[in-house]
């Protein structure tokens, strides 16, 4: 039997979508008689690799002088005298490496998954090596799994949870448990409910462990399918209708009127950050003020970058004139060009536009303004996003709307 023991500077996901960067990992076999030392291949930062991505560019965020221009794996076994002895080595498929591996009692199977920046997508979720042969095979998801499974799991922005552990090797078979969906159910759930599966090391063969487990956990995705698509019918028809505030808004309310209201009228296909300045006498007001003054505090800190990436954020607050106050006082603390990297949308009636508008002219922001009181038209770039699959080939079916 083998299994997953240790491993020190893990590269795994601190937050739903933040990551630490990728860094050595070591995984022991569970006899402790053989471990592999995992490498990341090179990577000159978080930054530079999401920039070089939407670039397409090969090997993104390769340093020029990288000396590690590929993740790779060395397995050692322990010697009769308690030293690690070199077995093989391997180079990795991962664009910058694995999240996780496992690793067999004698050394000679590896099998790794996922990777850096992406859990539960793509080829290489579940990888095999062997001494023998080094690469062997290598799986997506949807190799075992069907579309509305794989529908129905938790997400976040980067990442599908998928698997629970790290699993077992036994007899050359690899056994792990795979999440069931559920109805609620998020990422990084401590015990979630699962599934038995394996897969025959030798022959490639997947299986699933407990037929009649199997089958209500089929159901059960079936079940969160059908929720997801009540909930994405009333989403597409809240689309093609004005966006508008209610008299009442709750916290909640106001993040989904923010989201929608940047991708109406800014990026389609962006993303922003959303803050709610809760009322005075909320318990945790003191948080909500936090929160947005660090946005700002974070585009000063790259004030002084000669390129850098926009940071979006959209702010809203039912007490208007205490928002309007709250942000004229970070803008006239504010240095000039000090948010020259920031765009933000404000929900604030018109009449306040212009004093936030000279408040913040010397900091190089880029404001945007949302009159709540004014409906906000669907928009044809978002609609394309909902109703196209390849936005790039648009047919024109929307222009009549």
């Amino acid at each position: 039997m083998l299994a997953i023991i240790a491993a020190f500077a893990v590269s795994t996901p601190i937050r739903a979508d933040s990551w630490s960067p990728p860094s050595t990992q070591i995984f022991v076999s569970a006899d402790q008689k053989s471990r592999v030392t995992i490498t990341p291949r090179d990577l000159d930062s978080s930054l530079e690799y999401f920039r070089d991505n939407v670039k397409d560019k090969a090997k993104p965020g390769l340093p020029k002088n990288a000396q590690n221009r590929q993740a790779s794996a060395v397995v050692e076994v322990i010697s009769d005298a308690g030293e690690w002895k070199f077995g093989w080595k391997v180079d990795l498929i991962n664009e910058i490496s694995p999240v996780s591996a496992i690793l067999s009692d004698d050394g000679r199977h590896l099998v790794t998954f996922d990777n850096w920046h992406v859990v539960g997508y793509g080829p290489s979720t579940i990888v095999q090596y062997n001494r023998e042969e080094g690469f062997i095979r290598q799986f997506d998801l949807g190799y075992f799994l069907p579309p509305y499974y794989l529908e129905a799991l938790p997400t976040s922005v980067s990442s599908r949870s998928w698997k629970h552990g790290e699993g077992t090797i036994e007899d050359n078979i690899l056994h792990f448990d795979i999440i069931v969906p559920a109805k609620g159910s998020r990422p990084g759930k401590k015990k979630p409910e699962t599934v038995g599966f394996q897969i025959d090391l030798n022959s490639g063969h997947v299986s699933k462990e407990d037929t009649r487990a199997w089958i209500d956990a089929l159901f059960s995705a079936l079940e969160v399918q059908k929720s997801q698509l009540e909930y994405e019918a009333q989403r597409i028809t809240q689309l093609i209708q004005p966006l508008t505030a209610k008299a009442q808004m709750s916290e909640r309310d106001w993040h989904g009127y923010l989201r929608e209201a940047y991708w109406r009228l800014i990026d389609a296909n962006g993303s922003s950050a959303t803050k709610h300045l809760r009322p005075l006498d909320h318990k945790e007001y003191q948080k909500s003020v936090q929160w947005i003054n660090d946005e700002f505090a974070e585009m000063a800190q790259n004030a002084n970058e000669e390129d850098w990436l926009l940071s979006d954020v959209s702010i809203a607050s039912s007490n208007q004139e205490n928002l309007v106050k709250m942000l004229s006082d970070i803008a006239n603390r504010a240095k000039s060009n000090d948010f020259r990297w920031g765009r933000v949308l404000i929900v604030v009636e018109e009449r306040h536009w212009p004093q936030l508008e000279k408040a913040f002219a010397h900091t190089g922001i880029i404001l945007h303004f949302v009159d709540p009181k004014v409906p906000v038209a669907p928009s044809l770039d978002r609609l394309k996003r909902v109703f196209n699959p390849d936005p790039q080939k648009y047919d024109g079916f929307l222009d009549g709307l």
